[in-house]
């Protein structure tokens, strides 16, 4: 019986994508080169800073992304209510709490699952990152709220443009524009 022993690679700017994706990187050593590289870190999942890092490696330009950036000590919370747009959110005991709490109220026989937490955290990474698109500027809370609900509820991949999703609901015109 042999073990494979995984090799991993030293991050370099002219590394091929094929050499990117034979090698093994632990998340800090992607997180030091995506910094010096000039990629914001912020909060990304590993394989989000892998995509970051080959796209960079693809076109020798840092990727325009926005990371959610984690609340600085001290920083006050948002105020919980079902009615409050979330600026500030914090993954916390009291947050959890709430937002249990608004779900029994919703569907009162509904019960913890496995990953409910990942997959909250995911969504809400996704949403965000519809608002923070550079194409989605000056659009009014409302609309993209209401722009985000229909493209949840649409089968396979989402638009993650505000273009995208009026060119989707107004088909009949070249701009969407109705």
């Amino acid at each position: 019986m042999s073990t494979k022993t995984i090799r991993t690679s030293t991050l370099h700017r002219e590394m091929s994508i094929e050499e990117f994706d034979n090698g093994y990187f632990y998340a800090a050593d992607l997180k030091a080169f995506a910094r010096e590289v000039g990629i914001p870190v912020g909060n990304f999942r590993k394989i989000e800073l892998e995509n970051l890092i080959r796209q960079f490696l693809r076109t020798g330009k840092v990727p325009d992304c926005k990371p959610v950036m984690p609340r600085k000590a001290g920083q006050a919370c948002d105020k919980l209510t079902s009615d409050m747009v979330v600026a500030n959110y914090v993954d916390d005991k009291k947050t959890k709490s709430f937002l249990l709490e608004l779900v029994r109220a919703e569907a009162p026989g509904f019960g913890r699952k496995s990953g409910q937490w990942y997959w909250l955290n995911d969504w809400r990474r996704k949403k965000t990152d519809f608002r923070a698109d550079p194409a989605n500027a000056g659009i009014p809370e409302k609309d993209a709220l209401k722009a985000w609900n229909w493209l949840e509820a649409q089968p396979g991949p989402k638009p993650k443009t505000y273009a995208e999703y009026r060119r989707l609901s107004f088909p009949e015109t070249p701009d969407g524009q109705g």
